[in-house]
């Protein structure tokens, strides 16, 4: 994670977005498949598989079933709340599903990860703690 991390707060910090989402897509060896999409977050948004309340100091992040149902259509998942960051904290969310296609079953290995980053942030990433929400597919 920390190889990217610094690339994504780099590109949202050039951007003149107060409050921003900003999502990128990495290999399994961490390398950035592309460039950063950096947006404006409103009070109440969604991205990924997500829902976020977003306060002066903190970050509200929960789990949407109908993003997850979208990303992978089995199994179904509640939506839930996940946990309240403060700048500078961090979460990881590991979702796996399958999908069922004319041209076969397929099978996802989802990895997120959610950084609350902001001015009154320190230098590093405090990893507060990982979701394994994957279910048994058989």
């Amino acid at each position: 994670m920390e190889r990217w991390v610094g690339t994504v707060i780099h590109g949202w910090a050039a951007s003149p977005i107060e409050r921003a989402i900003v999502e990128c897509d990495v290999d399994l060896d961490g390398a950035l498949l592309k460039p950063p999409a950096i947006r404006a977050a409103r009070d109440l948004d969604c991205a990924g598989v997500f829902g976020f309340g977003f306060t002066k100091d903190s970050l509200k992040v929960r789990l949407d079933q109908e993003a997850c149902q979208r990303m992978l259509p089995s199994p179904k998942r509640r939506s839930r709340h996940l946990a309240n960051l403060s700048q500078g904290t961090a979460i990881r969310v590991v979702l796996n599903g399958k999908a069922d296609w004319p041209s076969g079953r397929y099978y996802y290995l989802l990895d997120f990860h959610v950084i609350f980053h902001g001015a009154a942030a320190t230098e590093g990433i405090d990893m507060r703690r990982t979701f394994d929400l994957q279910a048994d597919l058989l």
